[in-house]
């Protein structure tokens, strides 16, 4: 395998662990890291710490493996890897040995200063948050390696694994089950990583189900309310356009359609006199004054000898006459 997957991380040593877990667990993303890119070959059972002719063949590219250690490994332990640093006791040949220089770092900086100190840091170990169950499973069963728990070390491993969830919810439904199932035996540690891993998976379903319906929430509202924007964008611009086109398709001056200039208006050139107000240039229906009412009052005789008068009302729109006779 010449190149490692996309997105494969490169081992680095993670931080708020002490020197020892912190080196173990580097060791392990190192080995994984040299399996994937094909420099170091796993079949058989074989492990990476195994001495013999044919457990040193698995080392494929010894190099690659070397120059990658002293690229990812904190520059206090790289310093020791040096030519010129006699500290771990390595000859030059064997730190060129990926497996002799590990070995040497596990001797320094993997030694327990006592079993009481590897227990009290046991106790006060905590899975960190955004942290996964499986890591925190690895993180527990590693440190109680140190502990000499014996027998007894499921069920530290067990009890420091509740005791350490950030989750009050998963941690507080582990503690009601109880420290013995229903036939009596005592409740091993792989039962209880199973039930929280399924907790795990479930949780994540549903953060992700929730996640994806506010999306599409979301998603449709902003549809929505663009489409309303969009239909009330265009019947206002039609309402604008009907109004404008309405206003532009008749002359102002003589009503024709459609509309031209004034100078081209012939109730302009031939002076045409409104009826409406008596001014040149316009017609009664494109008038802009007011209406005016004139009264006329009109005496005349008929025809069996009475006066008779008609009173004449007067506007732009209709015409009245009230005839009214003397002594009525």
């Amino acid at each position: 395998m010449a190149n490692a997957p996309v997105g494969f991380p490169v081992p680095q040593m993670q931080e708020g662990l002490d020197e020892r877990e912190a080196l173990d667990c580097f060791i392990l993303n190192y080995i994984d890291y040299c399996t994937v890119m094909g420099w170091f070959e796993r079949k058989d059972g074989c492990q990476y710490s195994d001495q013999s002719e044919d457990g040193k063949k698995h080392w494929k590219k010894q190099n690659l493996c070397m120059s990658t250690l002293r690229a990812t490994l904190p520059s206090k332990m790289k310093r020791l890897i040096n030519t010129n640093n006699k500290t771990l006791r390595l000859s030059e040949d064997d730190k060129s040995d990926p497996l002799k220089v590990i070995q040497a770092l596990v001797k320094r900086f993997g030694g327990s200063v006592s079993v009481q100190a590897e227990r009290t840091k046991m106790g006060r170990m905590f899975q960190s948050e955004g942290e996964s169950i499986s890591a925190w499973e690895f993180r527990v069963v590693e440190r109680a390696k140190y502990c000499e728990y014996g027998n007894f070390e499921d069920q530290a491993c067990r009890d420091r694994f509740i005791a350490g969830l950030v989750d009050e919810t998963l941690q507080g439904k582990l503690n009601t089950n109880g420290h013995r199932d229903k036939d009596g035996n005592i409740v091993e540690f792989l039962t209880v990583v199973e039930i929280a891993k399924n907790y795990e998976s479930s949780t994540d379903s549903r953060r992700l189900m929730r996640q994806v319906r506010g999306d599409q929430e979301q998603v449709n509202w902003t549809e929505k309310a663009s489409q309303s924007k969009q239909n009330s964008t265009r019947t206002q611009s039609q309402s604008n356009g009907k109004e404008s086109s309405k206003n532009q398709s008749e002359c102002h001056y003589c009503g024709a359609t459609p509309s031209h200039p004034k100078e081209k208006c012939r109730a302009f050139l031939l002076k045409y006199k409104c009826r409406k107000c008596g001014r040149e240039g316009h017609v009664a229906r494109k008038c802009m004054s007011k209406p005016q009412n004139v009264n006329a009052l009109d005496d005349s005789v008929s025809g069996n000898g009475q006066e008779t008068y008609h009173l004449f009302t007067l506007d732009t729109h209709s015409v009245r006459s009230v005839s009214v006779q003397k002594g009525n």
